[in-house]
């Protein structure tokens, strides 16, 4: 129960983390999923995306490297700044 109630980061602050963290990211390895309006789930690579462009932060649904989800809102999965627990991150 307590795991739920633990607030979840922001797309954006992930987006920024994977910049700045460059021993344990490369962007060029990242995609974006988002939500677009008209054309439903879509994909966009890290280095593609521009802040402040078509596509804002609230759209975004989740982080991947290769198979690897790393950070996913509607599953309140975060491998960015380990804050979901091993057991939920298997589910």
């Amino acid at each position: 129960a307590s795991q739920k109630s633990q607030k979840l980061r922001t797309s954006e602050d992930v987006y920024h983390r994977i910049l700045h963290d460059s021993a344990r990211f490369d962007p060029k390895d990242i995609a974006i999923g988002y939500e677009d309006r008209f054309l439903g789930p879509m994909e966009l690579q890290l280095q593609d995306f521009q802040p402040g462009g078509d596509l804002p932060f609230h759209r975004i649904y989740y982080f991947r490297r290769g198979a690897d989800v790393l950070w996913d809102r509607k599953q309140r999965l975060d491998r960015i700044f380990n804050e979901t627990d091993a057991a939920a991150a298997t589910e």
